[in-house]
């Protein structure tokens, strides 16, 4: 079996509306990437506390916006 070695990130710019400047892996390294990711968030996503939103299943940003509002209107300064 030979090592893993990620390659390297293929490169190109996008106008909409602004400049930006996209850098993208390979499939295969997509790939790797996305079985560290279910790996990883297996091991870690019970670890973290509730109201952690960011990437995480059944989580985003109309819920982090949704649970903000809650608080707000229930301790209102």
């Amino acid at each position: 079996m030979k090592p893993y070695h990620h390659g390297g990130y293929c490169s190109f710019c996008v106008n909409d509306p602004k400049q930006r400047m996209i850098a993208v892996a390979s499939a295969k390294d997509r790939f790797v990437h996305r079985l560290l990711y279910d790996h990883l968030v297996e091991l870690y996503d019970k670890t973290f506390l509730y109201d952690v939103w960011s990437c995480r299943k059944e989580k985003g940003l109309k819920g982090a916006i949704e649970r903000s509002q809650t608080f707000l209107r229930k301790h209102r300064f």
